[in-house]
């Protein structure tokens, strides 16, 4: 091969020009002949030899491997292998390396099969005898470097990033090609990058600062991180992050500037969207009365919780999150247990809902109500609990008037009828589970109808008032009293062991009428009458106990008022007589079933009829 020959009488002179001279050694020239050869075919670049018209002279493997032609295609002209888009930039490199000059470029090279490859080429004058016989030219894979390079122009254009450098020594810069698009440079091609047009698309109000932090990175070596707006050619304003490294010298003198351009506007947004946002959540939750907050179940820790606090606990929010157990301390005694019981659900991701009592900081005891939402990692675990307490003391109370009005007497505030009867009932299960006895006393007073009607039924209320006052100091130990309605008091008593203890209930009742009521100027003596009933011996149920105890507290009146009877079955034989009877006497009327019979009256002395017995 013609490399061969020549390269018998090769050697360098330095890099990147060759040069030859003769050898007085024959043997030296064959030695360095194979050397050459063998670097020249093992080399890992393709280099290839043109003569001074660009016929290819000689090339090696490599060059063949990197355009993906066998050797024997190599030959003849070599611009025939280059494509139109770089030939004439191919071909100024090649004189200008004709000229003595070594060159450098990289170009994309479409091989036999029409691949894109890119190729990084480097041409060198090639001197014989100090004439200038030629080029020889190198041929670098670029493809892998190209690829990343690519990747990386992708990568900026996708998250908007440009990449830059600067050389202060020769107040030269370059950056990347997405620095261009965030400027809003379409005109790339004539526009030269400088530190000054930079600067000036920099809005007014932010130059200062970028200033004064480019002046520190130049004079100080020291890198900045920055947030700036940006105004494109086109006016518009966008808001970049600029970051810079600096890199100095062994005597820290600063050799360049690195660094990259974030177009942070839609991040910027997306982030003040969610402040606003999150503003708004935090401004409702702090002006809502409950109080929100969330936990960090892992590192035991209080993440937020709202103002309301302070009004419901009377402690500070700050004074909240700084001790967690605070909200447990503060639980009423008698309700710890319960919220005890909700915490386990919680750990086991279930939610609760309780309404329990707490004590103030001033010690006024208040009622809330706690919802509270658990979160669980993929392990199972409790790793987070948010919730809101709401103070329902006022609620509670409402809630306790409205039982009252259900069950308690409006006038004299003892249990109602309805009140009374539940309670009776609850008393006659445990009565009939125990295997104990129960009293009942039904009580009426006497001829009230006869105060209200003289005196008026303001005068009667109080009465009422003053009789159910003496009665519940008597039955404040021992049984338990309603008014049923009217002029009618029901007392039961539990677990008696027999009649005696009833009886003197008994007694005890009747002697607190001995005293008479003073009502204003009116002194009162007024008496009652009572029925007393015994389960389970005259009933098992609420209903039969209490017909029992009134047919009783009638028996009482009938027999002269003032006065008590227990309750036996033939009262009801009697009291059905008497029902039957008067029945019996209303339809005969409605009927028109009455007559009149005389009896006929005679004189005893003549025998004879004196006239009719009215």
């Amino acid at each position: 091969m013609k490399m061969k020959k020549w390269l018998s009488k090769l050697t360098t002179t330095g890099h990147p020009r060759l040069s030859l001279e003769e050898t007085s050694s024959e043997s030296l020239a064959s030695m360095e002949s194979n050397i050459y050869q063998m670097l020249f075919n093992q080399h890992p670049d393709g280099i290839v030899l043109l003569d001074s018209d660009g016929r290819v002279i000689d090339c090696n493997e490599k060059t063949a491997e990197l355009l993906n032609y066998n050797l024997a295609d190599l030959r003849d002209d070599f611009f025939r292998y280059v494509d139109e888009q770089h030939s004439k930039r191919v071909l100024r490199s090649f004189k200008k390396a004709l000229k003595g000059e070594t060159t450098q470029y990289t170009a994309i090279r479409m091989t036999k099969n029409n691949t894109p490859f890119h190729i990084q080429v480097m041409f060198t004058p090639f001197i014989v005898e100090n004439t200038m016989q030629g080029v020889v030219g190198f041929f670098r894979d670029n493809n892998e470097a190209a690829n990343l390079k690519d990747h990386l122009t992708r990568a900026q254009k996708i998250a908007a990033v440009g990449s830059w450098d600067y050389n202060p020594q020769e107040d030269k810069l370059f950056w990347s090609d997405q620095v261009y698009t965030i400027l809003g440079v379409e005109d790339r091609p004539s526009f030269i990058p400088t530190v000054s047009k930079f600067c000036n698309a920099i809005h007014i109000d932010d130059q200062d600062k970028f200033d004064e932090l480019l002046s520190g990175a130049l004079q100080d070596g020291i890198g900045y991180e920055v947030e700036v707006r940006i105004i494109k050619m086109g006016g518009e304003v966008r808001t970049c992050f600029v970051k810079a490294d600096v890199f100095v010298d062994d005597k820290g003198k600063v050799n360049y500037l690195t660094g990259v351009i974030w177009d942070v506007t839609e991040k910027k947004k997306k982030e003040q969207t969610i402040w606003e946002q999150q503003m708004q959540t935090k401004n409702i939750l702090q002006a809502i009365d409950a109080a929100v907050w969330s936990e960090d179940v892992t590192h035991n820790k209080l993440l937020f919780c709202s103002n309301a606090v302070q009004n419901i606990y009377g402690v500070s929010p700050e004074q909240f999150s700084e001790d967690i157990d605070y909200w447990k301390k503060a639980i009423h005694p008698e309700d710890r247990k319960m919220v005890e019981e909700a915490q386990v659900k919680l750990a086991a991701g279930q939610k609760s809902h309780l309404e329990y009592r707490i004590i103030h900081s001033s010690g006024e005891i208040k009622w809330i109500e706690d919802r509270s939402i658990p979160t669980i990692d993929e392990k199972g675990q409790l790793i987070r609990l948010e919730g809101i307490i709401s103070e329902i003391s006022q609620r509670k109370e409402y809630e306790e008037n409205l039982k009252n009005i259900a069950n308690q007497d409006f006038l004299t505030d003892l249990p109602n009828r309805r009140k009374f009867e539940n309670e009776l009932s609850a008393a006659l299960e445990r009565a009939t589970k125990n295997k104990q006895m129960l009293s009942l006393f039904f009580l009426d007073l006497d001829r009230f109808k006869n105060i209200n009607d003289a005196l008026g039924h303001a005068i009667g209320d109080r009465l009422l008032i003053e009789v159910s006052q003496r009665l519940s100091v008597i039955c404040e130990k021992q049984g338990y009293l309603a008014r049923l309605g009217g002029d009618e008091f029901g007392i039961f008593i539990e677990n008696i062991t027999g009649v005696d203890a009833s009886l003197a209930l008994a007694h005890k009742i009747l002697d607190i009428f001995d005293e008479p009521f003073l009502i204003d100027d009116y002194e009162l003596y007024v008496t009652t009458s009572i029925g007393i009933t015994y389960a389970p011996f005259d009933g098992e149920n609420i209903l039969t106990l209490l017909k029992n105890a009134d047919v009783a507290m009638y028996r009482a009146k009938e027999a002269g008022r003032n006065d008590y009877y227990v309750y036996t079955p033939t009262m009801n034989i009697e009291t059905f007589k008497q029902y039957s009877l008067e029945k019996g006497l209303r339809n005969a009327l409605k009927n028109n079933e009455f007559y009149l019979e005389y009896q006929p009256k005679v004189d005893s002395q003549t025998g004879r009829l004196s006239g009719p017995k009215h």
